[in-house]
């Protein structure tokens, strides 16, 4: 198997959006705390939030969407089929390139695919967001706790929206 096989196989919505979710969960907190025109307050949290809000988008996205991709291959499969498959024939289809595959494989792995971007697309606009803001913020109140509870919070501190 070539380079170029292996990576036509990787090319799924949900792989390419992992890829940049990890680039995201490194590089964004990174870049944030390499700042020192911000006090070291704020960068601890920005930063804290930043992964956090990455890490929730990552686990979302593999957890969610590969489940939306074996739905969306069984679908198609007992549509073309008139049967459930089993989990490795679904795999094999999953990871087979498309010219290897026959006919009512390809629609099962077009399926596959359909489900995928579908997933990553409500993942990414819908259900990150909502899962950060359900549980990111009392999350983080208890990680990083305040000196003084009456105190403002530091992110909104020092910056306001003018």
């Amino acid at each position: 198997m070539s380079l170029s096989t292996n990576f036509v196989r990787f090319l799924t919505p949900k792989n390419m959006a992992a890829t940049m979710i990890t680039a995201n969960l490194i590089c964004r907190p990174a870049i944030t705390m390499s700042n020192k025109q911000v006090p070291e307050e704020t960068r601890k949290y920005t930063a804290s939030r930043e992964f956090c809000t990455e890490f929730f988008g990552l686990v979302n996205n593999l957890v969610f969407v590969t489940f939306l991709e074996n739905l969306g291959g069984q679908i198609a499969a007992k549509k073309e089929t008139g049967q459930f498959l089993d989990k490795i024939n679904l795999r094999k289809i999953k990871r087979e390139i498309t010219p290897n595959l026959n006919l009512k494989e390809q629609k099962i792995k077009t399926g596959i695919l359909l489900a995928s971007f579908i997933g990553t697309a409500a993942s990414a606009a819908f259900f990150t967001p909502l899962l950060n803001n359900f549980v990111l913020n009392k999350f983080l109140d208890k990680i990083i706790k305040k000196e003084n509870k009456n105190e403002e919070n530091i992110f909104k501190k020092h910056y306001k929206l003018t």
